[in-house]
């Protein structure tokens, strides 16, 4: 009888352990079944797929909080590439004028050859259209070099009052003729610890930005203030053509308020430069119109420079 028993025990031991062994693959092939068709579709994105997204409504809870990261960074993705293609195209769009000018200048030189005074008047005009194509490259080479996280920083003590007054300076001669009233409004001193290279081109940018889209006769404001820990940098400019909408588009690459205006000087290019290299020193920066309809930029400049990893 007990042999019998245990004959039979050992058999439905052996039994369990069989259908163990059978079903316990079934049911972990079964439950990663989901993580295979999301392995199917991750490999199946490339750049020309990029605007689809993983479904969530028939997986586990367990998989939905992966899948929609993964459907977060698809569109980052997404907006990263169609930004680079805008970037591009726009990029052939600005260089396309003065390389046609280039060529026009030289066809024509070309023809009377002894015509001194216009071959000399050609290579003027030419040298100038080098010029703003190498201000041009100069700029995109810093954005990416901002983008990539590879622009040198070097902090180091630096006065913005004094910063403010010297840039400045290159725009006083443009505000008198177009008729600008200018006011300061500095405090005694402002001390911070950052690149000083870097902050002259943001102020650089602000500066040339107020004096070139202010209108005629019109008024430009820098005013400079300690806030707790921060040094804020604020200068407005009349404005006649902005709008809140504007704002959104402010720091893109290339934007103008006027895509006609493609000139040396306003290339679209100074706030989105000014832009990257406040995010490399850890500075807020932001465009507004105020109340009485005046545009202002604002830099908020931490007094001691952050570690940014």
């Amino acid at each position: 009888m007990l042999r019998l028993l245990f004959l039979g025990t050992a058999s439905l031991i052996i039994i369990i352990i069989i259908g163990i062994i059978t079903m316990v693959p079934r049911v972990v092939m079964s439950g990663l079944f989901p993580l295979r068709l999301l392995a199917d579709y991750t490999a199946t994105i490339d750049s020309k797929s990029l605007g689809s997204r993983y479904n969530t409504g028939h997986l586990p809870d367990e998989l939905r909080p992966i899948v929609r990261r993964l459907n977060e960074l698809l569109e980052r993705l997404e907006h990263a590439f169609a930004r680079e293609k805008r970037l591009t195209a726009d990029m052939a769009h600005e260089l396309k004028t003065p390389i046609a000018e280039l060529r026009s200048l030289t066809e024509v030189a070309l023809k009377w050859p002894d015509d001194a005074g216009f071959v000399n008047s050609a290579l003027t005009d030419a040298c100038e259209i080098s010029k703003q194509m190498d201000r041009t490259v100069s700029v995109l080479l810093a954005l990416g070099r901002c983008e990539s996280g590879i622009q040198n920083i070097s902090p180091a003590p630096a006065g913005v009052k004094g910063m403010m007054l010297e840039f400045w300076e290159p725009w006083q001669r443009m505000a008198d003729e177009k008729h600008i009233s200018i006011k300061f409004d500095l405090p005694e001193s402002a001390e911070v610890i950052t690149d000083r290279v870097i902050l002259s081109s943001i102020l650089t940018n602000l500066f040339s930005n107020a004096v070139e889209y202010c209108p005629d006769g019109g008024h430009v404001e820098c005013c400079l203030k300690l806030h707790s820990t921060d040094v804020i940098v604020s200068v407005k400019n009349s404005n006649k053509s902005l709008t809140e909408d504007d704002l959104n588009h402010m720091f893109e690459y290339l934007w103008q308020k006027d895509p006609a205006r493609s000139d040396s000087i306003h290339s679209g290019l100074g706030l989105s430069l000014a832009d990257a290299f406040a995010r490399c020193l850890a500075i807020d920066i932001k465009a507004e119109l105020l109340q009485s309809g005046d545009f202002c930029i604002t830099l908020i400049i931490p007094s001691v420079f952050p570690e940014i990893k």
